[in-house]
């Protein structure tokens, strides 16, 4: 059985962790943006209450289409004897000016991603991650404090040998399984992507030409709890296939040393 103080720091990396051990591959995953949380609301609710304006002509980005009746529906399969496979979908609200927000939806869990649109590509503003452990009573949740770089590159330098850069500083705020603030963290999440090749793709909803780009996460992030600072470092590595027009079609990211990978496949896409 696990210690109560080795609970608290394992609890104290999930929500780093929420979108590996639920999206694993999406491009929302990557982000590690948004809030997340357990709620039971749909993202049709959500949109109901949107007051959408114009877009700006910079969030055009034909390796990442977005648009007020875009839907692109994901299975996730992992490993045999992790987690059961399960389907996601991404919608998109909020168009005002140069912004809008990314709505990923795995069921009971569901992420909204706050997205700038500028001349150097599309960035999520956010890694704000909040997690409600609802049998236990504990919370754990991710502050963004500054943000830079870019998420996805603009559509003219889809090419191989592209590369570029998000960083986050983030604080993170743990409460126990009593619901009483067990402690707390700080530290940066460093997102760097590149271009290396183009390749043909089948999946579910057919058959793709991609541009094939490798996306790095780490998340390095000291946590303090009862008065010790204990350092983590969380490297995440997945590949993603994106085809012009459609958007991301299949990606594979890398679950650990001798657990295997995670893959997740495009079922469809609907305006």
């Amino acid at each position: 059985m696990m210690k109560p103080d080795s609970y608290k720091i394992s609890f104290a990396v999930f929500p780093v962790l929420i979108f590996v051990i639920l999206g694993c591959s999406n491009l929302g995953r990557f982000t590690q943006s948004g809030n997340t949380t357990s709620s039971n609301s749909t993202t049709s609710d959500k949109n109901k209450s949107d007051t959408s304006g114009a877009v700006s002509s910079i969030c055009n980005n034909a390796y990442y289409p977005v648009g007020e009746n875009t839907v692109r529906k994901y299975r996730v399969t992992y490993p045999k004897g992790t987690l059961t496979e399960r389907e996601y979908t991404e919608t998109f609200s909020d168009f005002t000016g140069d912004t809008f927000v990314v709505n990923t939806d795995f069921d009971k869990v569901k992420a909204h991603i706050n997205w700038k649109c500028t001349p150097d590509g599309l960035l999520a503003t956010q890694y704000n991650n909040t997690v409600n452990m609802t049998k236990t009573g504990g919370s754990a949740s991710v502050e963004t404090k500054d943000f830079s770089g870019v998420t996805l590159p603009p559509e003219d330098r889809w090419q191989s040998g592209e590369k570029w850069q998000a960083e986050y500083h983030v604080t993170e705020s743990l409460n126990g399984l009593d619901g009483k603030q067990a402690g707390g963290g700080d530290g940066i999440v460093t997102q760097n992507g590149e271009i290396v090749g183009s390749e043909s793709v089948t999946v579910p909803a057919g058959t793709f030409d991609t541009m094939k780009a490798v996306l790095k996460t780490e998340v390095d992030i000291t946590v303090t709890m009862k008065g010790m600072s204990i350092p983590m470092k969380v490297p995440i590595e997945t590949t993603a296939y994106f085809a012009k027009g459609t958007g991301m079609v299949k990606s594979v990211t890398k679950m650990g040393s001798g657990i295997g990978d995670a893959t997740s496949e495009l079922l469809s896409i609907g305006k």
